[in-house]
């Protein structure tokens, strides 16, 4: 539970960050592991990867953001991970408590929503989705 987001935050709409010239200059995660190429391997729902696209398609996130992911050693993968597709995203950097990683910034950025991909309940789950689609179908 995000306790301090919950009592103290409040939602905004992607429209009204728009509205307010906000962008965003760096995504903070966590993951189940990142691999050789600094791809990142969450728990298979995709919930990361489509924020992350949402925000891009929603034009809050730009190319040159960062993305860090914060772990443990035993959460990075010497190997390329044969669980990852072509939707996940890459992160910049994992920081572990015993050191950083630098991965090589990807060339093309290609955060997509796969519209045709979702249910609605992923919709439900993230109401960002369903404020860009709404737009789109206008």
């Amino acid at each position: 539970m995000l306790d301090g987001l919950e009592r103290f935050g409040r939602a905004i709409s992607v429209t009204q960050l728009l509205r307010m010239g906000t962008n965003v200059g760096l995504i903070v995660s966590g993951a189940i592991g990142v691999d050789a190429k600094g791809r990142v391997i969450g728990t298979g729902s995709g919930h990361f990867d489509l924020v992350t696209a949402a925000l891009y398609t929603s034009g809050l996130l730009k190319a040159q953001t960062m993305t860090i992911v914060i772990g443990h050693g035993c959460q990075i993968y010497d190997d390329e991970c044969l669980y990852v597709t072509d939707q996940d995203i890459r992160c910049d950097f994992i920081v572990t408590p015993n050191k950083v990683l630098t991965f090589e910034k990807q060339k093309e950025i290609a955060y997509e929503i796969k519209w045709n991909r979702l249910d609605n309940g992923k919709m439900e789950q993230i109401p960002l989705l369903k404020e860009l689609k709404d737009k789109v179908n206008r």
